[in-house]
Formats: C-alpha cells, structure tokens, sequence
C-alpha cells in the first residue's frame, strides 16, 4: 500500500543509506508521515525514489441535521472527534436511496436539496480516503391545507345549507370569513372538532335574497385559502287562477308553479271552514257551503315562507243529486244531495217547486223555479213521469190513487259529467175510506105496507145521526145492502 510521490515537498531531514550516502526526506503535506523504506541487498544509488503512505488515522464525523424537507437545503461539514477542530479540504458525496432525489449539491460545502422524500448517504473524503460518513432521512414538508366541501351551491331563497372544512397544519388558526356578493345568505359556525389549526367545522345556514355569493375562508400556511361559492335563485310561487267558482259539492284543481318544488311543497289555507284545499291544490267545496261567500286561498311556500299567492273562490249554487224520497204529510218529496232535516235531507232556498201531472206526456212539469238540465226519472204506483231541476227538491201535490193498494215512489238519477247514477224507494198505503149512509125521514106505515128507504153515502158524523133516528122510530139500526155493476160502479 505504499503511493509514489511525484510531487516534491519541504525537505525535513535526512535519510541515510548503508553505503553512507545521504538524501533529503520530503513530506507532501503535513497530514503525510514517513512509513519505511527497505531494500532487499545494500546498494549504491545516485538517485533513490521515496514511497509515501497517508496519514488517515483521524477518527472523524460528518456533523449535520439527522433529517431534511423534501426542496430544503441540508448543510453538513466534517469534525475531527478528539480535538472537535473542523476537517479542511474535503470532499462530500451524496448517494440517494429509498426514493430520494438529489436535484442539486455542492461536494466542497457539504450542501444538498432532494426533490423526492427518502434517504441520503453523506461521505466525507479527504486524500482519497473515506474519513466518515451520515445518513440523512429526506421528508415529504409539512403542507398546511383546507378542504371545503361542497366548494359550490345552488339553491333557492329560504333555502338551508351546510358547507364543512376540514383542515390541518395551519399556523395560525382557521375561521370562517364574511360573505361577499350581490346575493344574501344567513349563518353561523355550528360545530367544531379538533383544534384551531387541525380539524374541522361546519358552517350552517340559509339563503335569503337571490344573487351570488361568497363565503372565504381564512387559514396561516394556505397560500390561498379556498371559498365556497353560492348560486341563489329566487324563490316563487304563482297560481294561475285569480278569481273563478266553484260549485258547490264540486272539486276544482288549482293550477299552480313553484320553482322550488324540488326541495319543498306548498302549505294551502282557506279562508272558509266549508272550503278545503289538500296539499297537491285540490279545492273541495261543501254540499251546505253558503251560496256566493268569496274565499280567499292561500298558498305558501315551505321553501321560503316569505312567499306566497292568493286566489279567489266564490261559492256557487251547485247540481243537486237525488238521493232519497220520503212522504211529508201528504206530500211526496223528492229530496236531494246535501240535505239537513231529521231525515238528513234539505232543500235549498226559493227550490220548492209544484209538480203537475200530465196524462198525455207523462212529465211531471215545474210551475216554479226549477229550470235546470238535471233529469229524475220519478216512478208512482208503476207509472214513471220525468222531472228536469238542479235546485232542490220538488212536491207532488195532486196524485190520486182509485184503489186501496201499497203505492210504491221511487226516483232515479241517470248520473251526468259530475255525478254517479243515484236512486231511492218509499212506499204508502192507500186505506178504505170511512163511509156513511144518510136517510130521508121515514113516513108512518101500516103494517104489511112497503116501505121506501132513501140514502145516500156522508160523514160518519150524519152516519150516528141516522142511527139514532132509526132507533127513535124502533126500526133495526143495522141492515145488509148488495151492490152490482162493473168494477167501479
């Protein structure tokens, strides 16, 4: 392991040969020492070659951070252990292992920069001797960040949201900043966890006036702390009908758009406690609503509350549908839908018509108010009369019956556009009537003499005054008559 020295130093002595002869002995630098020289039989030179070894026995460290960021420059530099002076003149060499990329360094300053995280081997040469050696861990840097989502809204005035930020390695606390823009929005930090500056929280709120809106963010470390960007649209809510009828007993659909029926429905109101209105916009008037009340509808959006529309409903007099017929006194009533008496039956105001029967057509004519388009067919005693109304209920005053029999009343409703087909019985009992005789006065006659007895059919009040005459004159109060003839007679 001896080196040849061809580059010529400061003589520091002599050497001595065993001829006697003498030379200079030269050092290269004051880090070298002499080792030896021998020869294997004395001899006698005018020139001699001198063989130099380095001095390494220095016991040394690299000195330098154990770890580094990934883009930060690590600087390191070589002491001796004994004497803790620095090393001079060396050279540094810088082995990437573990996925670490050196994207620069400088082998006289000791210096180096990764691009990639891993680990670097640091070696310190001097003279061509590796005197020490240190391996630096290379790290992925510690990124601040914050995360928001959802970055974008879209909604409707009087609309909730809820945006949530996660964040970490902040180096000075997070917090929300002040909204921004032409639009309006509504809100307050509901929950957080984590700490300042690692964790995360949710901002609550709700939409008010339509436009765009910003809501930032605020964050140390985060070169440029993201917002949440909002989008509102106005909510409206509009009803196509403004001022319409409805009769009653009927149901009439109100047309109607909301531009927010995505995220919520309509709230309906009545004004009138006989008009109802379900939550699709459906009208639904009563049998016994009064006849020409003005409602007022309302609708209003469980969106944003602040909106709503109003329609006008005015109650009108509906198509009536039969339902029962009932005796009342001697009268045969054919009543109609809605009705409210003990038999749960009713007739509007100014309804009540007289019905006359005629033979020839066999329909059964209105003398009164009755002037709908509505057709019950009406059925007495097997004969069937037609009657056209909408309003009520009509009163047949001037049926006869010329038997004693079960009279039996039926009405039938054919059904229309608005109704179904609808029919109902009643029945009476036409009675015997109560019959009288009355006498003429009876002449005195002789015994064994015919007698002549004239009379005629009376109340039951001349009947008892016949009897007692004839009891008065000792005549029989009872006696049996035949009557003949054709049926009728």
């Amino acid at each position: 392991d001896l080196y040849d020295s061809t580059t010529a130093g400061t003589s520091i002595g002599t050497i001595t040969y065993q001829n006697g002869k003498t030379s200079a002995f030269t050092l290269l630098n004051e880090d070298f020492r002499y080792i030896g020289i021998k020869s294997s039989q004395p001899m006698y030179m005018s020139s001699i070659t001198i063989y130099w070894e380095p001095y390494v026995n220095i016991e040394a460290s690299v000195v330098g951070n154990d770890s580094v960021l990934v883009g930060t420059q690590w600087n390191g530099s070589v002491t001796e252990n004994t004497s803790g002076q620095t090393v001079s003149d060396v050279e540094y060499s810088f082995i990437p292992s573990n996925g670490a990329v050196v994207s620069s360094s400088n082998a006289s300053n000791g210096t180096f920069t990764c691009s990639a995280a891993g680990t670097v081997t640091v070696s310190a040469v001097k003279d061509g001797y590796n005197i020490a050696s240190k391996v630096v861990s290379v790290e992925a840097p510690i990124v601040a960040s914050i995360v928001i989502n959802p970055t974008s809204f879209e909604g409707f005035s009087g609309e909730s949201f809820s945006v949530t930020a996660t964040y970490s390695n902040l180096t000075s606390p997070f917090s929300w900043g002040t909204p921004t823009g032409e639009g309006g929005i509504s809100g307050s930090v509901t929950s957080t966890t984590g700490t300042s500056t690692n964790g995360t929280s949710t901002y609550e709120g709700k939409f008010i006036t339509a436009g765009t809106v910003t809501l930032p963010t605020n964050g140390g470390g985060v070169q440029s702390a993201p917002a949440v960007g909002f989008t509102i649209t106005q909510t409206t809510l509009d009803i196509s009908e403004s001022n319409i009828t409805v009769k009653q007993g009927q149901n009439k659909a109100l047309t109607f758009t909301h531009n927010a029926s995505a995220v919520g429905g309509v709230t309906w109101e009545s004004s009138y406690d006989k008009v109802t209105v379900s939550n699709s916009g459906v009208v639904s008037v009563a049998n016994d609503a009064a006849v020409g009340t003005i409602v007022t509808i309302t609708a209003t959006s469980n969106v944003d509350d602040s909106v709503s529309d109003t329609c006008s409903i005015t109650v009108e007099k509906g198509k009536l549908l039969a339902t029962d017929v009932f005796r009342n006194g001697k009268r045969y009533v054919i009543a109609a839908k809605g009705a409210t008496d003990e038999n749960k039956l009713f007739c509007l105001p100014g309804a009540t018509a007289t019905i006359d029967k005629n033979p020839a057509t066999k329909e059964i004519t209105s003398l009164d108010s009755l002037s709908g388009k509505d057709t019950w067919a009406v059925t007495i005693d097997s004969e069937q009369f037609n009657i056209t109304t909408s309003n009520g209920m009509a009163t047949i005053t001037n049926y006869t019956s010329t038997s004693t029999k079960t009279v039996r009343v039926s009405v039938e409703f054919a059904g229309d556009e608005d109704y179904k087909k609808s029919n109902n019985s009643t029945s009476f009992a036409v009675n015997r009537l109560q019959t009288n005789i009355l006498l003429d006065n009876i002449q005195s006659s002789k015994v064994g003499s015919n007698v002549n007895i004239k009379g005629k059919l009376l109340d039951e009040k001349n009947y008892q005054d016949i009897h007692n005459r004839l009891q008065e004159q000792g005549f029989r109060c009872g006696f049996t008559c035949l009557f003949y003839g054709a049926p009728g007679t």
